[in-house]
């Protein structure tokens, strides 16, 4: 873990409706080292939904982000896991929490 965090070592976690690119603008200016997107929804994301695929956006020179990717059906968690890490640029594998 060392070199993933700054001075103050601080994390933004994933807050659905909140984590939005401006929210963590702000958050990283004061002093968080990492960040989420907000949640996303694996279902979502595999109908290709814009609205579900604008939460990956990412701010200008913003690096130092991970996904939160939540949903029921362990098949499309793996499939949209696999799409991000294929097709959006970040730093980090997405997190996938699927309760069971």
């Amino acid at each position: 873990m060392e070199g993933l965090f700054g001075k103050y070592r601080v994390l933004l976690a994933p807050m659905a409706g909140v984590s939005d690119i401006a929210f963590r603008t702000l958050c990283r200016e004061a002093g968080a080292d990492m960040a989420f997107t907000e949640m996303v929804s694996a279902k979502g994301l595999s109908f290709a939904n814009e609205k579900t695929r604008h939460l990956l956006a990412l701010a200008g020179g913003e690096s130092q982000v991970a996904v939160q990717l939540f949903g029921h059906e362990p098949e499309v968690m793996a499939s949209q896991a696999a799409w991000i890490s294929a097709s959006v640029t970040f730093r980090y594998p997405p997190v996938v929490r699927c309760p069971r």
